[in-house]
């Protein structure tokens, strides 16, 4: 299951708690800025983990993240730009 937060402190900070907590470690935690996504400032945190994960997240990161409320868009974007990059490579090695 994937979710999307916004990050409202600082990212560096929010990322060291995640990949230094051994079960939000293990998880696909990634970070993306708006703008290059045309959605704004700032930066949304991506966790693609099962719900009891996602809920650790939220308490390890309480008061500096929330959630985003254009999640479909990012997701959207974020399947696009793998697919461009998948096809790109496919031509590489043909």
């Amino acid at each position: 299951m994937k979710e999307v937060w916004l990050v409202k402190g600082e990212k560096n900070k929010v990322e060291n708690i995640l990949k230094g907590d051994d079960t939000t470690s293990r998880h696909s935690i990634s970070f993306h800025d708006l703008a290059t996504m045309n959605l704004g400032e700032g930066y949304v945190l991506v966790v693609d983990a099962p719900e009891d994960v996602l809920k650790r997240v939220e308490t390890l990161c309480e008061g500096m993240i929330e959630k985003f409320d254009k999640k479909e868009e990012v997701l959207k974007i974020l399947k696009e730009n793998e697919d461009k990059a998948i096809n790109g490579f496919g031509s590489i090695f043909g």
